[in-house]
């Protein structure tokens, strides 16, 4: 039977509950469960090298459950979403170089907009949410 190390041990274990879907019963710790998960992993592997290999394959019956929906971090740093569901963002052409615009021109691209009808779609499947446009009330 392989021993396995005291530093990997808790992982896997955690791991291997997981996807037995056993999270808080008492036998968890239990020398005899620690022995049959280690008669499994012995019989799986061939070397102790490759303890990491298994504990890593895991991986993906755990991510598999319920993946996390994470906001687009790029996204989320150039636009502001309003309590409503609106999405203002700051308009472009106005970092630099605006010396030869007309005064006209520069009036036009103060401030904030928000967006319209057609990026509610893209915008909402990058950030996890619904959204409303500015032109629809």
């Amino acid at each position: 039977m392989m021993c396995l190390n005291r530093a990997i041990w808790p992982h896997c274990i955690g791991l291997v509950a997981r996807c037995l879907r056993v999270v808080s019963l008492p036998w968890l710790g239990s020398d005899l469960f620690r022995e049959a998960i280690e008669g499994e992993i012995s019989g799986i592997l061939a070397s102790r090298s490759a303890l990491s290999t298994i504990c890593g394959s895991f991986h993906w019956l755990e991510t598999s459950v319920m993946p996390k929906q994470k906001s687009h971090k790029g996204l989320l740093k150039r636009v502001k979403v309003t309590a409503s569901g609106k999405v203002r963002f700051k308009k472009p052409f106005r970092g630099h170089l605006n010396s030869h615009m007309s005064g006209n021109k520069l009036r036009q691209l103060r401030g904030a907009a928000m967006i319209k009808r057609g990026d509610i779609a893209r915008l909402g499947a990058l950030l996890h949410r619904p959204l409303r446009a500015a032109d629809t009330d």
